[in-house]
């Protein structure tokens, strides 16, 4: 498998980490944020075939300066592996909002029309993929139903666009 074709690595997502992220999340019931960095080379030396690094955020909740700082260290993998793609997977809400009706959406997690889902961000070289899969809990079991590709012509966030931010500025000592 080529991972620096998007087909391979669209495979390799869904072949791979899908499967998995169902297991840990039927087994613990939750699924904090994990990110795969698709990497070319490692210390400056090129790796021949992309090899795949994961990153995880951690557990528990997570302050916005854990957040950012999560995002910029994931910036700076994939900027210092010249990385060919980045897959980010994570548990999240998810509302739809009416465009028309003023004033200020809930957020989604407190929205009535809210629905919990794992969320898989894929950014290649070439491509970008967005799936989600609906999070059924019940009965004290937890199952993931099956993963849909949804449209994604644009992100915003700190999240968002990983293969084209610029590595963030060194820290100053």
């Amino acid at each position: 498998m080529d991972l620096t074709k998007i087909e391979d690595a669209k495979t390799y997502v869904q072949k791979g980490i899908f499967p998995a992220a169902k297991k840990i999340l039927e087994e613990s019931g939750v699924h904090y944020p994990l990110t795969f960095v698709f990497a070319t080379q490692m210390r400056g030396a090129p790796l021949g075939d992309p090899d795949v690094i994961a990153i995880p955020f951690g557990t528990g909740e997570f302050s916005e300066a854990q957040r950012e700082g999560y995002s910029a260290y994931i910036r700076h993998v994939i900027a210092e592996t010249k990385a060919v793609g980045v897959v980010m997977i994570t548990a999240a809400w998810v509302s739809t909002i009416d465009i028309d009706t003023p004033g200020v959406a809930p957020r989604p997690s407190e929205a009535p029309n809210r629905e919990e889902i794992l969320a898989v961000f894929f950014e290649h070289r070439d491509g970008n993929v967005f799936w989600k899969a609906p999070i059924v809990r019940g009965s004290g079991v937890t199952t993931l139903g099956p993963f849909e590709t949804m449209k994604w012509d644009q992100s915003l966030g700190r999240f968002a666009n990983m293969m084209n931010k610029p590595r963030p500025p060194e820290a100053e000592a």
